[in-house]
């Protein structure tokens, strides 16, 4: 018999999202995805009050709307698979808390923990506040729902769990890492003896956990100590990035650390100036707790360009990769990451070896080849709901 499987959420965020999608188009599953609430971002630039009652009032109408279909879409699916970075929306709990009544499994990736981004990394809500209090109770009870609960990796399980007092057993809980697309390998100029300046290169957004004001610091330490560099930033938001220009201004190092906010993979212009320009990536460099747990998927896009890429000793890349052989490792201070780009500078053929062996890496663990198998496994497996 056909199996049949309801999406919830949205089709945003991570590439795997499209992945996931996409495997199940190929396959014999049946799948059914409703998506009425995206209809906010039709009103998206417009950020006056009365616009944002009109998007609520609208999505208000065309869930009321649409909730017949719902309601007998998942009845009569035999999964509801919860969509990554969907864990905070009210109609995904609502899907959930329906399937649940009607003994459907349930299941969903934990791609990071809301309670702890808006909390401690990002620290736009305080610590044991009454909203804090809320978004941890709403997590954990989102989480509690599931039949099965994939995590990218064992640390972040780990870190999450007692974060959020999570309750699973080890049934439930499966794990599977980052998912990146290859693209064409990097050129290296600078380790290939084409170029006398070392290219280094930062891409994301601007988050707390990456550290940015540190690598900015590090290319001032650079400067000091004669290095011929070009460390160029890229970031996605003008807005934001006005801190940064400014750490960068008052060091006086503009002749040698760049900021841009033109270039994504989106529109190829990041992927193109990696490709042929950039010599060395970095990873991320915070003092969070998310930031000592996660591996940022910088990581992942750096190893399957072939781009050698210098990054925090963070628990879930020590638990994935191999230090000094699929990904450089050094402490989060400026000093320590100015010292050890001096020492990969001096070693040409390290780097290009370490590129070659973390894109190979990345071939056999990160593809959307591997995942895909995993979520067939996964969907094929037999559960008790």
């Amino acid at each position: 018999m056909t199996r049949k499987i309801y999406l919830s959420g949205r089709a945003i965020g991570p590439y795997r999202v499209q992945t996931l999608m996409t495997y199940l188009m190929d396959s014999d599953i049946d799948f059914f995805y409703l998506n009425s609430d995206r209809v906010g971002a039709l009103f998206s630039e417009r950020k006056s009050m009365g616009w944002r009652i009109v998007r609520k009032l609208l999505q208000l109408v065309l869930f009321i709307a649409f909730l017949p279909l719902r309601l007998i879409t998942i009845a009569c699916s035999d999964t509801v698979y919860i969509l990554p970075m969907c864990q905070g929306l009210r109609g995904t709990l609502f899907d959930q808390v329906v399937a649940r009544l009607l003994g459907k499994r349930v299941i969903s990736e934990i791609y990071y923990s809301v309670y702890d981004s808006e909390v401690y990394d990002r620290k736009v809500v305080t610590e044991g506040s009454l909203k804090a209090k809320w978004i941890k109770g709403y997590e954990r009870f989102f989480i509690s729902l599931l039949t099965d609960v994939v995590f990218l990796n064992r640390s972040e399980y780990l870190y999450y769990k007692q974060l959020l007092g999570l309750k699973l057993e080890q049934k439930q809980v499966h794990f599977h890492s980052l998912v990146a697309l290859p693209r064409d390998k990097a050129e290296l100029p600078y380790f290939h003896g084409k170029a006398e300046t070392i290219t280094i290169v930062w891409w994301g957004r601007f988050y707390p956990l990456h550290g940015l004001e540190k690598i900015i610091d590090a290319g001032a330490v650079l400067k000091r100590q004669g290095l011929d560099f070009k460390l160029v930033l890229f970031g996605n938001d003008a807005a934001k990035a006005k801190p940064y220009q400014e750490q960068i201004d008052h060091l006086g190092i503009n002749d040698h650390v760049i900021l841009r906010n033109d270039a994504t993979f989106n529109n190829g212009k990041l992927t193109s100036f990696l490709q042929h320009h950039a010599d060395l990536a970095l990873g991320n460099f915070g003092d969070s707790g998310k930031a000592r747990t996660v591996m940022c998927n910088k990581i992942l896009d750096a190893l399957g360009m072939g781009l050698p890429i210098l990054t925090m000793p963070s628990a879930a890349t020590v638990e994935l990769l191999d230090k000094d052989r699929d990904v450089f490792i050094c402490e989060n201070s400026p000093q320590s990451i100015a010292d050890a780009i001096v020492r990969l500078s001096g070693d040409r053929e390290g780097a290009c070896e370490a590129a070659r062996l973390g894109r190979n890496t990345f071939l056999k663990q990160f593809t959307p080849a591997h995942y895909t198998n995993f979520v067939a496994e996964l969907l094929n497996s037999a559960r008790d709901v």
